[in-house]
């Protein structure tokens, strides 16, 4: 996987169990609001504004709301 990335030059920063977010977020005062995985962000965010952008299939979007 990681040579996939490296071809294309791009940056593996992060990662986490989509079910420890919201863990992850709380001591920053942060609550989960969506979780979605690539088929959904593709559908929701990135088709309506008539956009191309390639997601791999173990990327997530979250949006978080201050609590």
């Amino acid at each position: 996987m990681m040579r996939g990335f490296e071809k294309k030059k791009a940056k593996w920063y992060f990662g986490i169990d989509p079910l420890e977010m919201e863990r992850f977020l709380k001591p920053f005062n942060l609550r989960v609001i969506e979780d979605v995985g690539m088929r959904e962000y593709q559908v929701e965010y990135v088709k309506p504004i008539n956009r191309n952008l390639d997601i791999t299939i173990m990327e997530r979007a979250v949006r978080a709301t201050i609590i």
